[in-house]
């Protein structure tokens, strides 16, 4: 043919990183298809940026729910995963974590269900009253002993701008008074 055209994503653990494979990948692919008497243009679309969580609401997170739960509850990844998350553009603006609610079916060992956004997925619907008591008690352990880091927090979206303020606040359920 005539003509190709690739289409991948582009996956980090930093924003540094990101920005280092893009501009290698502008540099690279056209000097590669030159050296075969071709020409080759590279587009790249952002998508979402990098989640990153930040490590005092990890702890935060990993506290409540070895009390809510137990220790046996909490289980922290070995290496992390570099999937695309719209939740990311909040933790661009306000420190936070992602926390995943391990919902394999009962009974049935979550290292080998399949993927999350699988069509063989058997989701374990039980376990969602485990997660609505698990954010019910963060919200009552930030209530009762971060007042100081929320209201740090809204005084930092106090700063950002309208449109920015709009966007958060839904998101993050807070009630300025």
């Amino acid at each position: 043919p005539e003509t190709a055209e690739m289409q991948g994503t582009i996956r980090t653990l930093s924003p540094e990183r990101r920005a280092m494979v893009a501009r290698e990948l502008k540099r690279l692919a056209p000097a590669i298809a030159e050296a075969h008497g071709c020409t080759a243009e590279v587009t790249i679309d952002e998508g979402f940026p990098v989640t990153i969580c930040d490590a005092r609401a990890v702890a935060f997170g990993q506290a409540v729910v070895e009390e809510t739960f137990g220790e046996e509850a909490w289980l922290t990844m070995d290496n992390p995963v570099m999937g695309a998350e719209d939740f990311s553009y909040v933790l661009e603006k306000v420190p936070g974590a992602m926390f995943w609610l391990g919902a394999s079916e009962a009974g049935s060992d979550w290292r080998q269900c399949c993927g999350l956004h699988s069509n063989h997925m058997v989701l374990d619907e039980k376990v969602m009253a485990r997660g609505a008591a698990l954010h019910a008690a963060l919200e009552a352990e930030n209530k009762a002993s971060l007042r100081g880091a929320l209201l740090e927090q809204l005084e930092r979206l106090r700063t950002c701008g309208r449109a920015e303020v709009s966007s958060l606040l839904p998101t993050l359920k807070l009630r300025l008074k």
